[in-house]
């Protein structure tokens, strides 16, 4: 991970400049093509640029780097060629691309998973298709932890085994019985069935940073209409989508901003008024703001028919009946439409859906979350274009501060809340739930895409506890 190689690094409206510590060596113990050599500033610059020529995420980075370069053997140059773009941090520094590999991996097969190799805790043993990834203890892992005053190397464990269980009833058990010591994101579902049945388990809940949300087409009637779009979201019961979750009382104004973060949050009773209307569910204003925008409804009180696009798991289907009860309710007459993974993803990047279509808003990122939504973006889904939200989505992108950054931040989730793109029906609860056997680990998660597999390193098995517990 980049945090995690680098010793400190600056940034200007110029460049960017990582200083790479010393000392770390590639984990390529378990393979026979590459020696256990030092990492350099230039195996990361290599990376970046077959990063940046390779993919459709590198392309984007592309448009805004220069030269990137190596300034000796540990220090890392990346120009900007526009200036500074604090999306440029994301592209190279989060989910998947936190990680390197080294310049041999390319030549020696990077699509094979044996030939992974990284600067880890862990190196990839071995990988049963349908059963299980095997990671064994990086002997040269760089870092170390104090506890109590003394230093340890990491990783304490020799192994992690990552099972594929795909049947979640099954997972469940597995987690119940003590055969895994840890699940992440356990569905809200089996909450009450885990703490009832597995006495003495650790968890941790919380309101997650994404959830669930109907994604309004903003460039064909009827949802080209602002007031349409308006009334659609009064229209909609946002605590019964929430209660639905069957977890207590979830905040329904998850959207636009993270409610954990207190730099960009706006809690709802201090929303501007055009905004915090749309959050109190009222379907008889809803039913006059349809018939003074449309016109009257027709003879069976309907105002137009439009459609969902949506996953077939049983889930989607849930929230897609109640959402059809709610607007049926206001006089919209709503088609639902029910794909495998692949066919309805192929209806949203393709943009061939019509009406709306149900999407995960993600609002941890508070950067990220603007950048999909200007004119003509890839990621604007909606298709939506408001000239106000690109200049100041321009200004935000180029401003350094954090701090100067957050007022635009709030002024965008304003003008794209107000203009009722997107109605935020659920709010994702999330959960981990771990044995205390599991020492030195208290429910931290990683928001990267790579999982708890960093954080594995800081942990260890307390055998004795585990019998102790009847395990």
């Amino acid at each position: 991970m980049k945090g995690l190689l680098l010793e400190s690094w600056e940034i200007s409206n110029e460049q960017m400049t990582w200083h790479v510590k010393s000392g770390i060596h590639w984990a390529a113990d378990n393979v026979d093509w590459m020696e256990n050599r030092e990492l350099t500033a230039q195996d990361m610059v290599d990376d970046l640029l077959y990063y940046r020529n390779v993919s459709v995420s590198g392309s984007v980075f592309k448009g805004m780097s220069g030269d990137i370069y190596a300034d000796g053997r540990y220090t890392v140059i990346i120009e900007f060629s526009k200036g500074f773009n604090v999306a440029m941090l994301r592209q190279i520094g989060y989910e998947n691309r936190q990680l390197y590999t080294p310049p041999e991996m390319i030549v020696a097969g990077a699509g094979m998973w044996e030939n992974q190799v990284g600067t880890g805790p862990f190196m990839l043993k071995e990988y049963v298709v349908g059963s299980h990834m095997t990671f064994e203890r990086n002997p040269n892992y760089h870092e170390t932890t104090t506890i109590n005053g003394v230093e340890y190397q990491l990783p304490f464990v020799d192994e992690v085994i990552a099972p594929i269980i795909p049947d979640e009833s099954t997972r469940v058990a597995a987690l119940r019985t003590g055969t895994v010591d840890i699940y992440q994101k356990t569905p809200a579902e089996q909450w009450a069935t885990i703490d009832a049945t597995a006495p003495g388990i650790s968890s941790s809940k919380y309101s997650g940073g994404m959830g669930v949300g109907i994604n309004l087409r903003c460039d064909e009637p009827p949802f080209d209409d602002v007031n349409v779009r308006r009334a659609m979201f009064i229209g909609t019961d946002l605590k019964a989508f929430a209660d639905a979750q069957g977890q207590g009382p979830l905040p329904i104004d998850w959207f636009p901003a993270f409610t954990g973060d207190p730099l960009v949050y706006v809690p709802l009773e201090d929303m501007p008024a055009d905004q915090k209307i749309l959050y109190e569910y009222n379907p008889t204003l809803a039913k006059q703001m349809l018939e003074t925008a449309l016109g009257p409804p027709d003879a069976e009180g309907v105002f137009f028919t439009t459609q969902l696009y949506t996953g077939n798991t049983p889930d989607c289907l849930d929230r897609a009946a109640l959402l059809e009860a709610q607007w049926a309710k206001i006089g919209v007459t709503l088609e639902i439409k029910a794909y495998d993974t692949a066919t309805y993803y192929d209806y949203i990047y393709n943009k061939t859906y019509t009406g709306s279509c149900e999407l995960n808003p993600a609002v941890a990122n508070p950067v990220t979350m603007q950048i999909g939504l200007s004119t003509g973006d890839y990621w604007n889904f909606n298709l939506w274009s408001n000239a106000r939200f690109d200049e100041v989505l321009a200004q935000m992108l180029a401003e350094p501060d954090e701090a100067k950054r957050a007022p635009m931040i709030k002024e965008l989730n304003t003008i794209k809340v107000t203009d009722a793109i997107l109605i935020p029906t659920t709010s994702i609860p999330e959960g981990i739930y771990w044995w205390p056997w599991l020492r030195n680990y208290y429910g931290e998660t990683n928001v990267q895409d790579i999982g708890l597999q960093a954080l594995m390193a800081y942990v260890w098995i307390d055998e004795d506890l585990k019998t102790e517990m009847g395990y």
